[in-house]
Parts: C-alpha cells; structure tokens; sequence
C-alpha cells in the first residue's frame, strides 16, 4: 500500500495514531515564557544543570537517576509539571486531531492530543489512561489515549517509580508486555487500516517498533520522522515499515493534499468470514423422517427446520425447546452479559446455542455465532464491537475459543457473550474463565427435565425409535429417568444401538477401513473430536506421516463425508454423541491407544516451540478427559490406557512434568492400585519442590482422596484416624486465592465412606473428632456457597448433605 493510499484510509476512520516524542514539537507549556515542550536530551540537560552537574550526556535515564540524588521526588515532579502540562498546541496538533482514530497511543507524558481532540468537538473528549489502568474500566475503548510511559496529570511521588516511565524508562517494552493492553494493542494492529507512528524517535521509541516486528505489519506500518533524521537511523526503522523523513508538519501538508482529490469509499454490508448470522426464513419447510435421523445420528443441522419446530413445535417435530434458552432471554432483558451453558459431552449444547440464537433475532438482537477461525477474527471482533451494539456473540466451546473471547472481552461495549464448556472442563478453569470475562450466569442443561423427557420420548415414539419400549410408554420414561440418568447422550446412544442404526455406522466405517491411511485419519479425527481440540488438515498428514490424505480424495470420499467436515483447513466430527459411540464400540482400543500415542509423540517434538501443540498435550494426557470419551468398565480399555501412560513417560514434555504424573497417579488411582499411585504422588511433590514458589493445590487435593481411598480400601482400625485427620488438616485449610476452588469438597465426600466402615469400631474421643471434623468442613461448604457465581458446582451440594446426614444421626 503506498503512502497516499494509507492516506486515504484516514479518513475512513480505522488507522492508528501513535505519538512519539516529536510529535510534542510546536506546542508550548505553562513555564512563564511558554517554552517549548523539550526532547528527551534537552530534559536531560535541565536536570543535569538543575542538580549541579555538569555532565553532557542526554540519556533521560541515568539524568533523573542523578537528579534524585541530589534532589527530592518533588523537586523532580515540579520540573516535569512545569515542563510537560500544555498552554498551548500548533496549528498542526489541531489538524491531526480533527479526524476520528480508531485508538491512539503515545510514549509522551503531555496532553496534546487529548487538548487536540477536544478543540475539534463539543462535549466529545479522550481519556488519558496508562499501563496500570484495566481495559474492561473503559468499554469505549476508541476513546482513550494510552500513555505507555505515563501520563503528567497523574504524576505523583507513588506513580513516579511505577506508571511513570522515566528513571525507569528502559523497562517500558516489559512493562507493556506484560500489561493487559499489550493484547488490546497487538488487536488493533492487525484489526487497523494503518498506523502511523508520527514523531517516533529511534533513541527512545525503537523498543516499541520491536513489539510489532512479529505481527507481519510491515506493509500498513508508517514512520513519520524528523526531516533531518540519520539516513543509518531511517535504514533501521525501514525493518519495520515505511519511513517518512517528513517531520509533523509535512505530514499535515500530505494529509491536506491527498484529502482534496479523495473520493470517499462505498462501504460494504457486513458479511463476517468466522461468525455466519442465523437467517429466519418464513416459508414453511418439509420435515422427512430422514432429517430426524441425520439430526441425532450425523449432527446434520437444519437451521431452517429448527426455526419452526420452535415456532410450532407440535408440527414440526425436530427440536423441543429446552426450559434453559429462555431462561438467558429473560435475564439478558434484566441487564446481564456473560452466560457459560454447561453440560456433558453429546447433551446438547450445541443444539441449545443454535435455538438460542433463533429467538435471540425475533427478540431483536444481531447474533453472531462463531464458526471458524481466520486470519481476520480480530478485524471482524473489532467492527462488531465497534459498530453493533445489540449484539450477541456466541461461542460454542470455551476453552477452544478462549483467546477470540478474551480478545471479545477486553473491547466490547455493551455486547452479550454466550459460551459453552463440558461440565467436567468448566469444574477446572471457572476461575480463569471469570478472570476473562468477569462474573457470568451458569444454565446447566446436562439434564433433562419431566417436561422435556415426555417431549423427547414423543419425538423417538414419532419416528419409531424406541423398539422395545415401542408399547411401554411408562417404561420409556422410567428407561430414560434411571438408566439414562436423564442425559440426552445415553438417550440417544441407546438408540444408536438399536440394530439398524448401529449396523448403518458399522457399514460405513468398514468402508472406510478398505483404505489403512483413511482409516487411521478417521481415528484420529475422532480422538481430536473428544479432546476438543483443532485440527488442521496438515496437522492431521503430518501426525500420520502419509501424504495420501492431501490426495483430493479423501476429503471427496463419500462415506468419510458421513462422519466428517472439511471447512477450509479445519477438520471437525459432526456428532459428539457418534464419536463417542464409534471410539467406545466400534474402534478396537489398541487401535485408539496407537493413534493416541503417534498424535503425542508428533506433539512431543514441537511443543516447546509451538504453544498450541503444548496445550494439545496437556488436554490429551488428561485422565478425566479420556475416561469420558471411552468405555473404562472393560478390561481391555484399562490395560491400553496404562500402555498409553506407560509409553509416553519418557517423552520429553512427560518426563518431569507434575501434570503428567499427577494425571498418571489419578489413573492408578482409578483402579485401586494404591502402592504405585502412592509413588507417583511422591514424584509430583519432589518435581514441585524444584519450581520456584510452585502451587501443590492440585497435588494437595488429590494426594487426599488417595490417602482416603487407601486407608478405606487398605486400612484398618488402629491406622485410619492418623490418615483421616491429615486428609482433613490438608482440605479444611483454605489458602489465599483458593476460596472458590471447589476440589476440596469433592473429595471430602469420602467422609462418607470413611464414617460407613470405621465410625462404629473408633474409640470415643476418635468418634467425637472425626464429627467435628464433619462440621467445620460443612461450615465450609456453606461458606462456600454463599459466594457469587460457585452455586453450579453439584460436588459441594453433594458433599454438604452427606455431611448433614453424618451428623443427624449422631446428634
């Protein structure tokens, strides 16, 4: 993009401005003889002669380090007052506030642009914020200027050494890495038209030129310096964009000249690449038996069906409403903004979030459903934000979209968010989700309510699903209630088995084994599917190691079509519930546990270059995670499961890492085999003792339920109250920080069995411990619930009526 068509994009109103020093030149402070706003050498100077050195260096730095040793801090921040608060701005200042910046940051302590701002418009002003001031305080965020280095009307002896970047100065790339709106910054780079950077200054600005050297930039990157700069400093600031030795006000004349043959832009309608917008269509559709099926066996959505079976329900039987959807209705009408559904894998959240989004338009809101990723989801956050602001944002899946929401977070207005995770995944990270988002509104919809059961069962009795049951009405009830556990997957699961649907999936994944590399592809497929995670088609070639799969036909084949999408690079299982159901019946296990092992070992070469494969690792060594995508009830899945632990220990991300072991005693665990659970445990205390200030929380908790579990399973009378009382001293002890983690009331469950085999046998004063111990951790868990946002977690509610009935029946 040439200059003068960055120009032009101005004048659109999505280009950055970035102030440096030079900038401040023209403009006047309130010292008696409206000096000039000085540079960096020419404060330097001052200080130096004001403190009574006589020194020629100009480096800001050590000059206010000198300063301070013969002056006070107040001395220093009258001379800053004096020098860096405005009496008055050039004629230029005023030209480059007049138009309308999609952000403006600036190195520069004054109040320039802010004053420029405010001269072009009435009642209309930018805020002044620094490093130390939270993003989400500000959802205008087109509105603010960020000080990265300070701003003079907040400067105090307390801000002096902190927002205040002058003695320490040379740690602001550091210090703005680390604060949240490096990330705001980082969006706003890539989501611009163009930023120009107008009085950069190559001594004390290059650091910051540095940070946007990795986000590929260059051609929308536009220095404006002064007209007399160093041709050696110009080469070096050209690694980062187009340099214009033009000085400010050169840049004001360009501006005027390409503005007077500027032809504004048509804009174009909307039309988002990673969010698709639910369309209502009126006319009636045709409802087959067929889209039933493809509905509960392939996931085959039917945005237009599903629109009416929720306006006439007894017609167009295809999706009864759940009681949840309306629910978020009502309490986005009374003000709230963050929902998370929640729910076990296959229990319909997907199918909650599309018939939420339905309802949400008739109500009048604009929805945007996230898709898929591309290149241009921050450009596409940002407008939103920006421009729609009835709006709701719904992403299917936290944990997979969790830097898009946090993007989301740190700059919307007044947008909804609606997002959705596994409940045993949300039990994990509730904390670092409301860290993202702030406090939010949990629906649980893992279970079936009396009046969507009876719907559900008109449905399966409509289409001539239930076969046994096809006669026992009250049994199918009753069959869905207590062997169903009221959870939509078994539901359907235990009509996937039915004999002609499960021999239909059994075809065509025979179809598929015809070709080994298709078939190992399809597992692998299904694995990502259960560990939630992305994949990519190279990702999915690479793993396998067979350029096959770039052949166009296997994308093309019609019976991996059945099972599969292919939107652009992205690969995804259309149906939880049958990835689940092929990998726990169809899949032999040591097929799934190879698959396991080559996608860790692939992971294992590049995670410590590449976050995404880290984090992919972490997801698939996790025990909880593959005990619920397979059948742990049969021998043979536990023995792989083992050999899966077994083989990847030695990997180097395994080796001495605390959650493989930690996740490795928790599978031994699972099967009782204490004594080398009890080794493992002991593993991931002496690793945690190498790592500095490192938390054992989630060592802490388990090591619990194993000592419990132990002495219940292997203990005796003389033994178990030693064990009982250190479990307790460990669970009952709330550190700071950890007031709403749950875990601990998990695992004090087993309380119970504790009291059903030893209470009897104790001695008195053991008896009177042990219930005293059931009371403080009963006061907990009622302290517990008393706190906002934890009323979901079920353990605690468990755990608390264990306990009651404990102690009931010894008062």
């Amino acid at each position: 993009m040439t200059f003068e068509k960055a120009i032009e994009k101005i004048f659109e109103g999505n280009c950055i401005l970035f102030t440096g020093s030079g900038f401040s030149f023209g403009a006047k402070n309130i010292l008696t003889k409206a000096s000039d706003i000085k540079s960096a050498p020419d404060l330097a100077k001052l200080l130096y002669r004001d403190s009574g050195y006589s020194s020629s260096n100009t480096d800001l730095k050590k000059a206010a380090t000198a300063y301070l040793k013969k002056k006070s801090v107040y001395d220093l921040i009258d001379i800053l007052k004096k020098e860096f608060t405005i009496s008055e701005i050039s004629s230029d200042h005023e030209y480059i506030g007049s138009f309308k910046w999609s952000k403006v940051y600036t190195t520069n302590y004054d109040d320039i642009i802010e004053t420029a701002y405010k001269q072009n418009r009435t009642g209309e002003y930018l805020t002044p914020v620094t490093l130390s001031d939270h993003p989400n305080d500000f959802p205008d965020k087109d509105k603010v200027v960020v000080h990265l280095n300070g701003y003079i009307d907040d400067l105090t002896a307390d801000t002096l050494n902190s927002d205040f970047r002058l003695v320490n100065r040379s740690y602001l790339t550091d210090d703005f890495e680390k604060s949240k709106w490096i990330e705001i910054f980082k969006g706003d780079i890539k989501a611009c038209d163009a930023i120009f950077f107008v009085g950069f200054s190559l001594d004390y600005d290059l650091d910051i030129a540095r940070i946007i050297h990795n986000s590929d930039i260059n051609n929308k990157a536009y220095f404006i310096v002064w007209d007399k700069e160093d041709e050696i400093n110009v080469e070096t600031l050209k690694e980062f964009g187009d340099v214009q030795p033009i000085s400010l006000s050169g840049f004001v004349q360009k501006i005027r000249d390409v503005k007077k043959g500027y032809i504004p832009t048509i804009h174009k309608l909307f039309n988002p690449l990673c969010f698709s917008q639910p369309i209502l269509k009126k006319p009636l559709p045709k409802i087959r038996d067929i889209d039933f099926y493809n509905l509960l066996l392939f996931g085959d959505l039917n945005d237009h069906i599903l629109y009416h079976s929720l306006l006439d329900p007894s017609k167009f039987k295809y999706f009864s409403l759940r009681e949840g959807v309306e629910k978020v209705i009502d309490d986005i009408k009374d003000g709230k903004e963050n929902f998370l559904i929640e729910a076990g894998l296959g229990n319909g959240k997907t199918l909650f979030l599309r018939a939420l989004s339905i309802l949400l338009i008739k109500e009048g809101y604009r929805v945007f459903f996230f898709e898929k990723y591309r290149a241009c989801i921050e450009s596409e956050i940002q407008k939103i934000c920006d421009e729609y602001d009835k709006s709701v944002l719904i992403f299917d899946d936290y944990h997979t979209a969790k830097e898009h929401i946090a993007f989301f977070s740190l700059r919307r207005k007044s947008q909804i968010l609606i997002t959705s995770e596994r409940i045993h995944l949300h039990e994990v990270i509730f904390e670092e989700i409301e860290d993202t988002i702030g406090e939010y509104e949990t629906i649980n919809i893992d279970s079936l309510t009396d009046n969507e059961l009876t719907i559900l069962d008109n449905y399966l009795s409509n289409y001539s699903l239930w076969k046994e049951f096809t006669t026992k009405p009250a049994e199918r009830i009753e069959y869905m209630s207590t062997t169903c556990r009221r959870q939509m997957c078994n539901i359907i699961l235990s009509r996937i088995k039915s004999p002609d649907l499960s021999k239909r999936i059994e075809t065509i994944i025979n179809n598929i084994k015809k070709k080994d590399e298709f078939y190992t592809a399809v597992i692998v497929i299904l694995i990502s599917e259960s560990f939630r995670f992305r994949l990519e088609l190279g990702e999915l070639v690479e793993t396998i190691g067979s350029a096959a799969l770039n052949n166009p036909g296997f994308k093309a084949n019609a019976h991996i079509k059945e099972f599969i999408n292919f939107e652009q690079n992205q690969i995804s299982f259309k149906s939880p519930i049958l990835s689940q159901y092929i990998l726990s019946n169809i899949v032999h296990p040591e097929l799934v546990i190879d698959s396991l092992i080559l996608i860790a070992s692939n992971l294992d070469n590049k995670y410590d270059i590449h976050k995404p494969s880290k984090d992919k690792l972490i997801s698939i060594i996790n025990f909880r995670t593959i005990q619920k995508s397979i059948n742990l009830n049969e021998p043979v899945w536990k023995r792989e499961i083992f050999r899966f632990y077994e083989t990847i220990k030695d990997y180097n991300f395994c080796r001495n890492n605390i959650h493989f072991w930690l996740q490795y005693a928790i599978a031994r665990l699972s099967d009782y085999n204490y004594e080398i659970a009890g080794a493992y445990f002991e593993k991931c205390y002496e690793l945690a003792k190498t790592i500095k200030g490192y938390d054992t929380y989630k060592i802490d908790n388990h090591y619990c339920r194993f000592i419990l579990e132990n002495e219940v399973e292997n203990g005796n009378k003389s033994t178990c109250m030693n064990a009982f009382e250190h479990a307790h001293s460990i669970l009952i002890n709330t550190r700071r920080g950890e007031e709403k983690k749950h875990y601990p009331f998990r695992v004090a469950g087993q309380y119970e069995r504790f009291y059903k085999k030893y209470f009897n046998a104790l001695e008195a004063h053991h008896r009177k411990k042990f219930l005293t111990a059931c009371d403080e951790m009963l006061k907990k868990c009622e302290k517990y619930l008393q706190l906002v946002g934890v009323a979901h977690v079920r353990y605690v509610h468990d755990t608390k009526r264990k306990l009651e009935s404990i102690l009931q029946e010894n008062l």
